[in-house]
Parts: C-alpha cells; sequence; structure tokens
C-alpha cells in the first residue's frame, strides 16, 4: 500500500503503473491482482486508507464544538485541522490533490466522488444541527443543501490546489485563509436570511 501510494503520489493515476508498484513494493504482480481487481481498485483502497488515516488523526468529528459553542467557528477549527493534516502529510495530499482536480467520470475523479458520497451522512448531521441551532437555512431539502454545500466546498479546493502546485513550502496564514474563505462561503450558501 505504501508502495503504491508513493506511486500514485508522484506520478498520478494515468502514470501509475502496476509493474512500477510492483518493482517499489518487491512483490508479485500476481500478488497485485489476487487482492485488486485493477489499478483503480487499487488506487481506491489507497485513498480509502488515507481517508480513514484522516478520522483516526482527527478522532471523532467534534460535534460539541457545533452544538455548544459558535457553530460557525467550530466548523471553521474542524476544516482547518483537516486541511493541516494534509499537508503534513505530502503523499496523502498529492493523491486526494489529482482527484479534486479530476472531474471526468473515470480515474481519480470517479474514486474521489465515490468516497466523498460516504461522508453525505456526516454532512446531514452536521447541517442538521446548524438548522437546530439556527445557523442553517431551512427553505431547501437537507439533501440540497449538502449537494450545494460539497459542490462550493469542491470547487474552491480545485481551484486553491490549482493555484499552488507545490504546497510543501506554503505558509501556515495562506492555509487558515483558506480554511475561512471556505467556511465563509459555505455559510453564505446555507445560512439563513437575517433581513427578512
Amino acid at each position: 500500500m505504501d508502495a503504491a501510494a508513493a506511486e500514485f503520489a508522484s506520478l498520478g493515476f494515468e502514470g501509475a503503473s502496476i509493474a512500477a508498484i510492483v518493482e517499489r513494493a518487491g512483490a508479485s504482480k500476481s500478488a497485485v491482482y489476487y487482492y485488486f481487481e485493477d489499478k483503480a481498485d487499487l488506487y481506491q483502497t489507497v485513498l480509502l486508507r488515507s481517508a480513514a488515516t484522516v478520522d483516526e488523526h482527527l478522532g471523532d468529528f467534534p460535534w460539541s464544538e457545533l452544538e455548544g459553542g459558535d457553530f460557525w467557528e467550530g466548523f471553521n477549527g474542524h476544516m482547518k485541522r483537516i486541511r493541516a493534516h494534509f499537508m503534513s502529510r505530502p503523499n496523502d495530499l498529492a493523491l486526494w490533490r489529482e482527484g479534486m482536480l479530476d472531474v471526468t467520470d473515470h480515474g481519480p475523479g470517479k474514486v474521489v466522488r465515490g468516497i466523498r458520497r460516504a461522508f453525505h451522512d456526516r454532512w446531514r448531521r452536521v447541517l442538521g444541527i446548524g438548522r437546530e441551532r439556527g445557523e442553517v437555512r431551512d427553505d431547501l431539502p437537507l439533501d440540497t443543501l449538502i449537494e450545494l454545500f460539497e459542490a462550493a466546498d469542491g470547487v474552491i479546493d480545485r481551484h486553491f490546489l490549482d493555484q499552488y502546485a507545490d504546497l510543501s513550502e506554503m505558509p501556515e496564514q495562506t492555509l487558515d485563509a483558506h480554511s475561512a474563505l471556505v467556511v465563509d462561503t459555505l455559510r453564505r450558501l446555507v445560512a439563513p436570511r437575517r433581513d427578512r
């Protein structure tokens, strides 16, 4: 898995090859195909492992920060922790960067969208808490708000990652500003209008 992650991170989904991964790992090609259907299946497994690492590193979502404190400040803190985690893990960041920039229906873009759907329930709970606290609008169905939420987050992240090809030297202030921009944009989309 480490060899596959390194290969995908350095060469991208299209540039990576099973033969090179096998060589990096010192394994046999038949062993790879015993466990994985094809390169896309291996890539998806690498991304799922990366997503599990994020969850393990960050722990459970800080629900109490949303429920008991300032809803949007709690959400901003969580988003900053996610982005800081990826900044400290260049291979994982490179894997997700390619997936975020690929909007096709094959390869990494399709895989990333599949994994993001798994987070749908988490966003449902987040926005549900926001509704209970009067921080999230109730004039649209929750599923519509989730789709708006995920689309805006994805577009802003793709723009950010496209601007900063080399993220290893990025100052912390830039990351903080990006997180604040994401949260502000999402809040503007889903917050109830206060001028009614």
